[in-house]
């Protein structure tokens, strides 16, 4: 696609760059400051709304750089450092996808995980495109993407961006008919209690004929001359085809339909770019390693604060990942078990049943006074209203748009809500 492009005066112009180069120091760096912003504004509802295309008023105002604006009306900016803010923001020259809209300098990074387990965050060999995930010291999580150039900060991208960008600029993604994450797991649960066979017989009976060798009527169905090999990558594809049919079950798949070996459906899912290190939702294909690969499979039928549900076939009930257990089951796994590898995310529509960020905490909250520093479901419902990621964290993020709200609407400029930012917010919320 290609990137908006801006109009901007050449005082605006002089005036980023200076913030730019206080940022970054580079000119590489320049590029991707101004990048950066640009894609953050976009695809950010709050400031979409509030500045619309107004990138320099966003830079200069926003919770993300006000506290830096002053380096806007001091020091200096190369000519070089101008010419490259124009080329990004004037020209539409971007050097990050536009997904790409968090950055960190290391001081400001709380850890760094790499296949789940902390690592050394000063080492760059341990920031992998895609993989790691950066948690920074406001406590907002994002995924690695790439250093533009030696000293400059990580840059990454967040959930929400990705997933606004991926829906093809609009919040929640473009519909397809019949798609939603529902009709899969209905399907992978009328399963559950399914036992495979000991030979090619009572293979539509969930109990009968129970053995170890690995006769099922997922295979008879997918590919009867793999009957006695293992299956559980077979029943993901059984119940996505029972759902939807080949055709588009081939395509929530990513063309993985008939991979059957993990490795290789999961690759898939990385082709195309909607693999995810982490932050599950209902409806992913979750994958789980073993010492030497990724080996086992299932379905994510639901996600909590620490705490993901699977339902899996050709495994067996208890706590551990435990491939080739010969049994369709329900289980469930702390969201930092070292052995989830990732989850594949099939584009399912907007439609999904799956419940919205403000619905799932709405109705939970005690309302009262917020600061920075409280947690809880009400400091989540805020963040609803502001825009921002419902992480129930009242941190320097939360604060800074806070901040601009009571700038605003005419409110005592504190980081405090009270009952009138309330008043405000609810409003808001139902406009």
């Amino acid at each position: 696609m290609g990137f908006k492009k801006y109009n901007l005066t050449d005082g605006q112009l002089v005036k980023i760059a200076r913030l730019c180069v206080q940022e970054q120091g580079r000119i590489e760096g320049v590029r991707a400051e101004a990048s950066q912003a640009a894609n953050l504004l976009e695809t950010n509802k709050y400031y979409r709304d509030r500045y619309g295309s107004d990138v320099y008023n966003f830079m200069r105002n926003s919770g993300w750089y006000y506290r830096a604006s002053h380096y806007m009306d001091e020091g200096s900016a190369s000519s070089s450092a101008i010419n490259a803010v124009r080329d990004v923001l004037v020209n539409g020259n971007r050097i990050f996808p536009q997904y790409v809209d968090e950055h960190d300098c290391i001081n400001d990074i709380d850890y760094i995980k790499l296949h789940g387990e902390k690592v050394s965050k000063t080492d760059k060999s341990n920031y992998k495109q895609g993989q790691t995930i950066i948690k920074n010291k406001m406590g907002s999580l994002y995924t690695f993407y790439a250093f533009p150039a030696p000293g400059c900060d990580p840059f990454g991208y967040t959930q929400a961006a990705y997933d606004y960008v991926r829906g093809g600029g609009s919040d929640g993604g473009e519909k397809t008919e019949g798609s939603d994450a529902d009709k899969v797991l209905e399907v992978a649960a009328a399963e559950v209690g399914y036992l495979e066979k000991k030979s090619n017989k009572d293979l539509d009976d969930k109990t009968a004929n129970a053995g170890s060798g690995n006769f099922t009527k997922y295979w008879r169905d997918m590919d009867p001359s793999l009957q006695g090999e293992a299956w559980c990558d077979c029943f993901v594809s059984w119940c996505f085809k029972k759902a939807y049919g080949e055709t588009t079950a081939k395509q929530l798949l990513c063309g993985g339909l008939q991979c059957f070996y993990t490795p290789e459906s999961a690759q898939c899912f990385k082709d195309k770019g909607q693999w995810y290190a982490n932050n599950p939702k209902k409806g992913d294909v979750i994958y789980f390693r073993n010492s030497e690969r990724i080996c086992h499979t299932g379905i994510v039928e639901k996600v909590t604060d620490d705490t993901v549900y699977t339902i899996e076939g050709n495994t067996s009930a208890g706590e551990q990942v435990i491939p080739n257990g010969g049994a369709v089951c329900k289980k469930s796994y702390k969201l930092y078990n070292t052995r989830i590898e990732g989850y594949g995310r099939p584009d399912y529509s907007a439609g999904s049943s799956e419940e919205k960020p403000a619905e799932k905490v709405w109705f939970k909250a005690q309302v009262r006074k917020l600061s920075l520093g409280d947690h809880g479901d009400d400091v989540k419902v805020w963040q609803v209203i502001l825009g921002l990621k419902p992480d129930g964290d009242f941190g320097n993020k939360t604060r800074d748009v806070t901040l601009i709200l009571q700038k605003d609407n005419g409110l005592k400029v504190t980081g405090i809500v009270g009952h009138k930012e309330w008043a405000v917010g609810m409003t808001r919320l139902y406009e």
